[in-house]
């Protein structure tokens, strides 16, 4: 039920397996103003997340005006950007979609600062199950003037299973008119065996949506949001779940390829975006699509 906190992106926590039970977390020291200050870096020959634990590194990215995906602005406000531009103000991405390694770049504003959400590098020799969460989400700001975009998450491993979350998403408000602008989503990516993947059951959603922006407690303003980040898997299989737990804009393969299409028999896709590109692509089912959740 403790806490392990990191020092210096150079710091390697290695061990033989690591388990990382309920309530037990594992994050960094502080957030970094203009430089990659710190991360989690874990090598080891076998990953457990239980339920209830977490590695969390929210809002410890870049700081307000700071990232690589920010060039200010004066008197203008605007959300951060990663792995998808953010909203308002002028903005970048930048970072590997296939080995992610950056912090999420911070809001601009002369005003107030929200951070971006901090990395997360994990060298998994074996199996990874994921029950708990891994996170690296943006900040949110709560004087209207840009939120922060979203970190990175790596993971390499044999395998890859698990109920749980893993998520790099953009900062914004979805319940009242503070923080204006929505910060981009991050980036996250899964290398794994893809034949030795294919015999075990994952159920673990992964996100990295761009914040959104609501200008009353109950009505969203689309124009605002953050875009998506990416996320990078070593094949599509784990885009013809039954449940597509998926939120980004999805590519896989050596090739890079970006996913354009869903095909198969019925989806239920909850909580999520779907973002089908390039122009042109399809979502065909010969059963029902259902859509669920509140954005």
């Amino acid at each position: 039920a403790g806490t392990l906190s990191t020092i210096n992106w150079t710091t390697c926590a290695r061990a033989g397996t690591v388990l990382i039970k309920k309530n037990g977390n594992v994050t960094v020291k502080t957030s970094s103003t203009d430089a990659a200050t710190n991360r989690v870096w874990i090598a080891c020959n076998g990953l457990t997340i239980e339920a209830g634990g977490k590695i969390d590194v929210n809002t410890k990215g870049y700081q307000g005006k700071n990232g690589l995906g920010w060039v200010g602005v004066a008197s203008k406000s605007g959300g951060g950007a990663h792995g998808g531009k953010a909203s308002g103000g002028t903005c970048q991405t930048y970072g590997s979609i296939t080995c992610p390694q950056d912090m999420g770049s911070g809001n601009y504003s002369p005003w107030s600062s929200s951070t971006g959400g901090g990395a997360v590098y994990l060298q998994v020799a074996g199996s990874a199950v994921i029950n708990g969460t891994i996170t690296a989400n943006g900040g949110k700001d709560s004087y209207a003037n840009g939120n922060a975009a979203g970190g990175s998450v790596c993971l390499t491993c044999e395998t890859v299973s698990g109920s749980g979350t893993i998520s790099a998403n953009g900062g914004g408000q979805e319940s009242n008119n503070a923080g204006r602008y929505g910060g981009g989503g991050g980036r996250i990516a899964v290398t794994y065996d893809a034949a030795k993947q294919t015999q075990v059951a994952c159920d673990v959603a992964f996100s990295v949506r761009g914040g959104l922006e609501r200008s009353s407690n109950t009505l969203p303003r689309y124009n605002s949001c953050g875009s998506c980040g990416t996320l990078y898997f070593t094949d599509d299989q784990f885009t013809r779940r039954p449940t597509l737990k998926l939120a980004g804009r999805v590519y896989y393969g050596p090739e890079v390829t970006p996913l354009a299409g869903l095909t198969g028999t019925s989806r239920t896709i909850e909580d999520s975006w779907l973002v089908i590109e390039p122009d042109g692509a399809e979502v065909n089912f010969t059963g029902d699509l259902t859509l669920s959740g509140s954005s």
